[in-house]
């Protein structure tokens, strides 16, 4: 399947909640369709082709938005009004090309107005939006992932075919006994599924706890690996 989930965050304000959207959705979706520059960009590789090459590709794009995004650089100009900001330049990226853009609002954050914004990123504010909250870690990730299954019915089958994989169905099964839970748009039916254990995602702690080295079970790039914020 061409394209994957874009997480789009800035690096001293929201890395923690990108990561975590990572494992969860990774978790979900399986490896390879949810893209994280500090996890998903190879060595070597021309890093601001790559970045992107994704964005206009992409299934949808997940801008995270934590308490400093607005106002993260100078005084004078915050780096969001930059366009070398390469926040500023996947968003406007992902506008200019039709990419669903969906604000995940961390913790208690509100979404920008129009005058905090500049012009090539003024159609976020008529993006809706969902937030991440680590004391309602499960119920938010559940329902950023409806959403992302909700629009997109290819996505919708592969998270399907997983779900059906990790509780032991064979295809011939899948396809005689699974049938989609109209209410849970891409997921099989609960009520076909053996019971499992909860796994929480690597590293994840209590909500009122803090993660070792700021994100839960993702290790920050080396200086130079990841995109400058």
């Amino acid at each position: 399947m061409d394209g994957k989930v874009f997480i789009n965050y800035r690096g001293g304000d929201s890395h923690s909640y990108g990561a975590l959207l990572y494992v969860e959705l990774t978790r979900h979706l399986g490896p390879g369709l949810v893209f994280l520059d500090s996890e998903s960009v190879p060595a070597g590789v021309d890093f601001g082709q790559q970045l992107l090459g994704q964005v206009r590709c992409a299934r949808a794009l997940l801008a995270v938005i934590g308490a400093g995004w607005l106002t993260a650089g100078n005084h004078h100009r915050p780096r969001l009004r930059e366009q070398a900001d390469w926040t500023h330049r996947e968003l406007a990226e992902a506008f200019a090309t039709g990419v669903r853009v969906i604000p995940v609002l961390a913790e208690q954050v509100r979404l920008p107005t129009r005058r905090e914004l500049p012009e090539p990123l003024a159609p976020l504010t008529r993006c809706q939006a969902r937030r991440l909250r680590l004391r309602e870690l499960a119920t938010d990730i559940d329902r950023i992932l409806r959403d992302l299954l909700a629009g997109d019915p290819e996505l919708a089958l592969t998270a399907a075919r997983r779900s059906a994989a990790r509780a032991g169905f064979s295809p011939a099964t899948r396809q005689v006994g699974g049938r989609l839970d109209r209410d849970r748009p891409g997921l099989l039916d609960p009520g076909l599924l053996p019971p499992r254990p909860v796994v929480e995602p690597p590293g994840h702690a209590a909500a009122d706890r803090p993660w070792p080295n700021g994100s839960p079970g993702i290790h920050r790039a080396p200086a130079g690996g990841r995109r400058p914020n």
